[in-house]
């Protein structure tokens, strides 16, 4: 639904290191433990800046945070709300949902479940069963998009059905060849 979103070549510019030398750390089991809501902005960069034996920079997920919203895909979002609840299942941290909530980038949805609020991400099960509990709906009934081949495929694993979002336009026929016109 957003591009721009992956600050993490920024941070690696910041701090004078590669973007693969930061995925290939201790950084990215860190992001998740940000996404999950185990641990706060603050305290994911105070472990960095002692990791590192740097100096700290800012609280730079939220400051270089600048998503942009597909404007097909909101449309096809709300082709779909006239015969289907849809909703968002989504992996972020305080600061990035604090930003959507700003600038109402999810009020297309009829509601969200925050990673960072839920205590689980994706891929793993209970991110995707505390959605389906909450909604009441069983996985077979349940469609799942996203951009990551490997949360499509979590979601898949416990029999939701799921569509990897390579362009609008595509998931349109996608979506289409699944549950029909909409």
């Amino acid at each position: 639904m957003v591009r721009n979103c992956n600050v993490v070549p920024h941070i690696a510019q910041v701090y004078g290191t590669s973007e693969e030398e930061l995925r290939n750390s201790e950084f990215m089991p860190m992001t998740d433990r940000l996404m999950s809501g185990e641990i706060t902005e603050t305290d994911f960069w105070s472990w960095f800046n002692n990791k590192k034996t740097t100096s700290f920079k800012g609280l730079l997920w939220g400051e270089t945070f600048s998503p942009s919203i597909i404007p097909q895909t909101v449309e096809i979002i709300n082709r779909l709300k006239k015969k289907y609840r849809v909703v968002c299942g989504t992996n972020t941290m305080q600061p990035h949902y604090d930003l959507h909530m700003k600038n109402n980038d999810y009020g297309c949805f009829d509601k969200v479940y925050a990673s960072h609020l839920m205590h689980a991400i994706k891929p793993d099960r209970d991110f995707y069963t505390h959605i389906l509990s909450h909604e009441g709906v069983s996985p077979s009934e349940t469609v799942f998009i996203d951009d990551l081949f490997v949360n499509v495929l979590g979601a898949r694993t416990i029999g939701v059905h799921g569509i990897l979002f390579q362009t609008p336009q595509k998931l349109e026929k996608d979506i289409t060849m699944l549950i029909g016109s909409f």
